[in-house]
């Protein structure tokens, strides 16, 4: 098994197993000293995501899901 991870932003890290993106979590931050939602760009240029993984149902770690829908 090959993967490798990264922070893109907020609670959001794209993991890459077996040539898989999967994201784990895709939050928000809750400050106001960075960008509040992830960079989906670096997502995209990834290649997308297969599937996303939620480690629990808080805001900073779900918020946005909505976003990353469209």
């Amino acid at each position: 098994m090959r993967w490798s991870g990264g922070e893109v932003g907020a609670p959001c890290y794209l993991v890459k197993i077996d040539g898989k993106n999967i994201l784990l979590d895709c939050g928000i931050r809750l400050t106001s000293s960075k960008d509040a939602l992830p960079d989906f760009r670096l997502i995209q240029e990834s290649g997308g995501i297969d599937a996303i993984v939620v480690s629990h149902a808080h805001t900073d770690h779900t918020g946005a899901l909505p976003a990353i829908s469209r």
